[in-house]
């Protein structure tokens, strides 16, 4: 609880299946079954279940949430958890004015609070002794080789202090490198000439005290090549040709496409077609939107634009800036405390266009220098207000445009009641009233001669009012071309669809198609995709019924034979309106039918008996 509220948004809603929102986080099911229970005055049922692992909870004895995530990108959140640093703690250092008392000194000097302040990093007792005992503090999987990208006779060589210079460079080892030695081990290898660089230690070893590629290694372990800014010249370029060629025996073979070496690495870039359309900015930021956060792809963004030669620079930003506003949208989403309010896009631009100019005014830049467009004028508490939000994110000229469509669709009769009463009320033109007890004059009275007042059926009221003289104009395209039956759920539609149907005369035939999409977390091919219908339909006309239920509460009967034999089945069919029957298999069928249910999996039945 915080402020009289829960703090991680429970009781969550009702769910009929597990989806997943816009940003990759689970929606899990929630089913509304009616079991409640009592916990310290306060009735919970599904809505109030933490996501959980029983087998976890069982072996740790303790409150451990467990989550699932569907997107790349999120494994950034894990990590900002191992890398942000131990728990700090600020002490205060007090100095003793005790003896100064006794002895009538007063000091003049005051409190030096920067020297009295101390940061230090905390220890708790669980954290102090897991360490002492050596316990990891966490795990990487799968291990990573960091592959060195350099140009000719550029690669790095780490030395000491006892080193002697002169022997280090005539150290033939010192020139060697993980890139280096691939070179090598293409010569050597033929079957290594199939893989890329960065795939390389997915299939060889390397031998860091030789400084050799060996042979095919076991385990699993992937390549990372060393970042390398963009702003640095060939070097960069070099990287980008190490992700897509393979086999090479040297440099010049990286330069080389279709025959052709080039000069530089830029060059052969060009020609592969990896840079000249900003393509090297759109891989950039390919790579960097799986581990960077908002702030960081903010401050690669400004980079590129300020040291290196961006062509398209307002492309560059439509692409990405939805990922460099991450944090902006999480920001207003927890001010109005929503946390599924959809952020209309103008203002969560606006947010990030104010953030970028306040980077580039930071660093001496302008923002006007670039191809980007200007903040709007939306302030900041505009932007966390719920309400303001919502009546700023209406699209004014796709709903003049829908508005003029649909009024231009309007048959004669309804045309007369849009011109007639509709826009009078638009236009405050109809008189209101007041309720008995209201203060203020809200109600406005319909003309009953543009609505039904039915003494009887309702629907059949409607089905009568709308297509009239059905029974010799059912087979007319343009009479039921220009009416509708609009229903608010589909319960309504499937007794209005009865009736119509039951009205047209005519020998009925059945046709079978599929038109329903199965909304399950289920395999697809847990569905026959053919027309089944819901339980409340069937009836003991016939026996050729075909329903999609869910197969639960299993009840088996054995014999006293020696071994028991089942002698009686018994279950529950469920279907998706949560309507249930009993069913029985029969005695002489069960042998063959009882080892195809799975209690909880969907089936299809058919031709089955209602008793």
């Amino acid at each position: 609880m915080k402020d009289g509220k829960f703090s991680k948004r429970f009781p969550k809603s009702f769910q009929d299946q597990t989806t997943f929102d816009n940003d990759g986080f689970p929606i899990y099911r929630r089913r509304d079954t009616g079991v409640k229970a009592r916990k310290g005055g306060v009735e919970l049922d599904n809505r109030w279940v933490v996501p959980h692992n029983l087998e976890v909870l069982k072996k740790f004895q303790a409150h451990i949430n467990v989550e699932a995530c569907n997107q790349s990108y999120l494994i950034k959140y894990l990590f900002k958890y191992c890398n942000k640093g131990a728990v700090a703690a600020r002490l205060g250092v007090a100095a003793d004015t005790s003896a100064a008392i006794d002895n009538d000194i007063n000091s003049s000097e005051g409190v030096d609070e920067i020297a009295e302040y101390i940061k230090s990093r905390y220890l708790s007792w669980c954290e102090a002794v897991w360490r002492l005992l050596g316990f990891e503090i966490h795990e990487k999987f799968p291990a990573v080789e960091r592959l060195h990208v350099h140009l000719p006779g550029l690669n790095i060589v780490a030395v000491s202090e006892e080193d002697d210079l002169e022997e280090v460079a005539n150290d033939l080892g010192s020139s060697k490198s993980t890139l280096s030695e691939w070179f090598v081990a293409n010569q050597k290898f033929p079957a290594a000439r199939q893989y890329t660089y960065y795939e390389f230690p997915k299939y060889y070893t390397w031998n860091n005290k030789e400084k050799v590629w060996e042979g095919h290694r076991r385990g699993n372990k992937i390549g990372r090549l060393r970042f390398i800014h963009p702003g640095v010249g060939d070097a960069f370029y070099l990287r980008m040709l190490l992700m897509v060629v393979k086999g090479a025996f040297n440099y010049a073979d990286v330069r080389t496409y279709e025959g052709i070496v080039y000069n530089t690495f830029r060059e052969a870039c060009q020609a592969r077609g990896l840079i000249g359309d900003d393509s090297e900015w759109a891989s950039l930021f390919d790579e960097a939107v799986q581990w960077a956060n908002a702030f960081q792809l903010r401050s690669i963004f400004m980079t590129v634009l300020v040291f290196c030669d961006v062509g398209n620079v307002r492309a560059l930003f439509d692409a990405y800036w939805k990922y460099m506003a991450d944090d902006i949208k999480y920001r207003m989403q927890r001010n109005i405390g929503n946390p599924v309010y959809v952020v209309p896009d103008n203002v969560l631009l606006s947010g990030l266009l104010r953030e970028l100019s306040s980077m580039f005014s930071n660093n001496g830049l302008s923002m006007s220098s670039y191809d980007l467009p200007p903040p709007s004028d939306l302030t900041h508490d505009e932007g966390s207000n719920r309400l303001v939000l919502e009546e700023l994110s209406y699209d004014r000229t796709a709903l003049a445009a829908e508005a003029t469509a649909m009024s231009l669709a309007l048959n004669s009769e309804q045309r007369a009641i849009y011109d007639t009463w509709v826009l009078d009320v638009g236009e405050g033109k109809v008189s209101v009233h007041r309720k008995e007890g209201e203060t203020e004059d809200t109600w406005i009275s319909i003309p009953n001669d543009i609505v039904l007042l039915p003494e009887g059926d309702k629907i059949l009221a409607v089905i009568d009012a709308v297509y009239s003289d059905f029974g010799s104009s059912f087979a007319s395209v343009p009479y039921l071309a220009q009416r509708c039956i609009v229903c608010p759920v589909n319960t309504v539609v499937d007794e209005v669809n009865e009736i119509m149907v039951d009205r047209v005369t005519g020998e009925s035939k059945e046709y079978r198609s599929y038109d329903q999409i199965a909304n399950s977390i289920e395999m697809p091919s847990d569905y026959e995709m053919m027309a089944c219908i819901p339980l409340k339909r069937v009836c003991p006309d016939h026996s050729r019924w075909k329903v999609n239920v869910r197969a639960v509460r299993f009840y088996e009967k054995f014999t006293n034979d020696q071994p028991p034999k089942l002698s009686r089945f018994e279950f529950i069919m469920l279907d998706e309106e949560n309507v249930a029957m009993e069913a029985t298999i029969p005695a002489k069928w069960i042998d063959e039918q009882r080892p195809k249910l799975i209690e909880g999996r969907l089936y299809t039945i058919q031709y089955f008996e209602m008793l």
